[in-house]
């Protein structure tokens, strides 16, 4: 699920543990503007971090891309049927999927929300029932149960569905991210960039949402002072290599028919 930002984010919130304690830095995803250098001048005291993701990518995809089950079907309704009756039971700790069927017809169905109570999912039953326009038959919604009346007394089947998760994996992908320290004097760059890759460059996992990324150390660049503005800088390049996947919602199956052709 993890993108680019994710990414970036996390690193961030890597280096402000590294260097909490050392020189006061503002730490940010980004690339920092002459404002931002001007500033770090300015005050003396103050350095800044930046995270940059660096241009290019790297597709590593390895793995298959098949769908997997990240959440079981949530299954916390139930259902049965007395003489003329649906009768619901249970809570709608997750979304349900309702269908009846009616004297042997196409099966009607429903879907009943996350939070809902029984008593709305019985009168949403009804509507649709109703709706369905079955010869001869109404439904009515008392409390958590459903009457269907008729001229003929019908004959009730329903079943109830859960849903669940879906994931699957879009692609892994390894970029290069720049962590510069700007700072007003190189013994506080040292000390910054030595924190942070005191940390960072022992890390061989980067937390990230769902899956964790790999994060291996690449280069270190420095550069003195020029011009008119004094500020001292190293960078640290990583590369970083995560997971990109997607969800989908995975409904149960509570209704199926086959149609054979002569």
């Amino acid at each position: 699920m993890a993108g680019l930002q994710d990414v970036l984010d996390a690193l961030v919130s890597e280096v402000r543990r590294a260097i909490d304690g050392q020189s006061p830095a503002l730490v940010y995803a980004g690339w920092p503007t002459q404002a931002n250098l001007q500033d770090v001048v300015a005050k003396g005291i103050q350095s800044h971090v930046s995270v940059y993701a660096l241009p290019g990518e790297r597709n590593t995809t390895r793995f298959a891309r098949d769908l997997v089950v990240e959440q079981p079907p949530i299954l916390s309704l139930l259902a049965r049927t007395e003489e003329d009756l649906l009768v619901f039971e249970g809570t709608t700790q997750a979304d349900h999927h309702v269908s009846v069927r009616i004297n042997d017809t196409t099966p009607i169905g429903y879907l009943a929300p996350k939070g809902m109570t029984l008593a709305d999912v019985a009168l949403g039953v009804a509507d649709a029932i109703n709706a369905a326009w079955l010869p001869g038959l109404s439904a009515v919604a008392k409390g958590p149960a459903v009457s269907v009346t008729g001229a003929v007394k019908p004959r009730l089947e329903i079943a109830i569905g859960g849903t669940g998760r879906l994931s699957q994996l879009l692609r892994q992908q390894e970029k290069q991210i720049m962590v510069t320290v700007w700072a007003p004097a190189p013994d506080i760059r040292e000390r910054l960039a030595e924190a942070i890759d005191d940390r960072i460059g022992t890390m061989d996992r980067l937390p990230l949402g769902d899956f964790p990324g790999r994060i291996r150390y690449q280069g270190t660049y420095e550069e003195e002072p020029q011009d008119r503005l004094p500020v001292f800088r190293r960078s640290l390049t990583y590369s970083v290599e995560w997971a990109r996947t997607h969800t989908l919602p995975a409904t149960q199956v509570i209704d199926a028919r086959m149609t054979f052709e002569r």
